[in-house]
């Protein structure tokens, strides 16, 4: 029987397999919904939740996270994108001038 993660305190992983696919859906950006989650890797919502708390975990979550946004800042509308994700922000205040020239108006 392999010996249960256990570092700084941190919560017990006693589901080694299951655990690694959940770590693998979290570095894919996979990590808000609890029950989804529990469900496909047939573990508790407890357990998906105390796994959340663990350093390595967290630290995957920011990566996913930081990946995301960098991809969005790179997309089109990423104020939308980021809307579509639950996520709040404030804006930046931009101001823009713009100087339009109609020509050729004399003609009609």
């Amino acid at each position: 029987m392999k010996q249960p993660h256990l570092s700084d305190n941190e919560p017990l992983v006693l589901k080694e397999e299951e655990y690694l696919v959940f770590l693998g859906l979290v570095g894919r950006g996979l990590w808000k919904n609890n029950v989804f989650i529990a469900n496909l890797i047939e573990v508790d919502q407890e357990t998906i939740a105390s796994w959340k708390k663990r350093k390595e975990v967290i630290k995957l979550r920011q990566g996913s996270v930081r990946g995301d946004l960098e991809r969005w800042k790179r997309s089109s509308d990423p104020e939308k994108r980021l809307k579509e994700q639950g996520m709040e922000f404030e804006t930046d205040k931009l101001d823009v001038s713009m100087k339009i020239e109609v020509k050729g108006l004399e003609n009609i």
